[in-house]
C-alpha cells in the first residue's frame, strides 16, 4: 500500500472519529466511529505499518493493570435479611 494512501485513509479515519465524537445523533455517531475504526485497522492490516503496530503494543502496556486490590472493600456485616455477594 503507497504511504499516500496510508496517511489519507489515517487522516479520514480521525476525521470520521472526531466528526462521530461531535454528532448529536447516537446511531449516526456509532456508525461514524466504526467506519472510523475499519480505516485504522485496513491501515495495520493491509498497509504493513509496523511502526503504526508497535505504538498499538507501546499504548497495550502503557494503559493500567487491573489489580485485585482494586476492588472495594467489603459491606461490614449487618443485621439484615440481605444475603451479601
Amino acid at each position: 500500500m503507497p504511504v499516500w494512501l496510508t496517511l489519507l485513509l489515517l487522516s479520514v479515519s480521525a476525521i470520521l472519529w472526531l466528526s462521530g465524537s461531535g454528532n448529536r445523533d447516537d446511531v449516526i455517531g456509532l456508525l461514524e466511529r466504526i467506519l472510523s475504526v475499519a480505516a485504522l485497522l485496513v491501515v495495520v492490516m493491509v498497509g504493513r505499518g509496523v511502526p503504526l503496530e508497535i505504538a498499538g503494543v507501546v499504548l497495550a502496556f502503557w494503559l493500567p493493570r487491573a489489580r485485585a486490590d482494586q476492588a472495594p472493600p467489603p459491606i461490614p456485616h449487618r443485621d439484615d435479611v440481605l444475603i451479601p455477594f
